[in-house]
């Protein structure tokens, strides 16, 4: 949730990955597109900090999964690549606490699960 609105980034429509992101609104009960992720992906960990929507990790291609991070401004209504994370995630979970966000778990690949935390420095943080 982003300043009252809810944003649904992503996703799999049964051939391939979506890089498509909607927006609803409560007040109208209805959905708008807004500008498309610069990477189709599933499964990523999305959060709301400080008016910017962080979409982190997820399956962006047949066989990978990935550590990128991309930054949405709905006052500029642009996306923008953030430094990667350290490990590629796949289903991760995320939360903000204390003005950070932190991306915990998720697959790093088939068996392998992650349980360390990341969390963008200040210098990461699209200006």
């Amino acid at each position: 949730m982003l300043d009252g609105f809810v944003y649904a980034v992503g996703g799999w429509e049964g051939r391939g990955r979506l890089d498509s992101v909607e927006c609803y609104n409560p007040h109208t009960n209805s959905w708008q597109f807004t500008p498309s992720v610069k990477m189709a992906v599933t499964s990523p960990a999305v959060v709301a900090l400080d008016g910017l929507l962080y979409v982190t990790g997820g399956w962006h291609a047949s066989t990978e999964n990935t550590d990128k991070v991309e930054c949405f401004n709905p006052k500029t209504n642009q996306w923008t690549m953030c430094a990667p994370m350290k490990e590629r995630r796949y289903r991760p979970g995320a939360a903000v606490v204390d003005g950070k966000i932190y991306v915990l778990g998720g697959e790093e690949g088939w068996d392998r699960y992650l349980f360390n935390v990341w969390a963008p420095q200040t210098e990461d943080v699209p200006g």
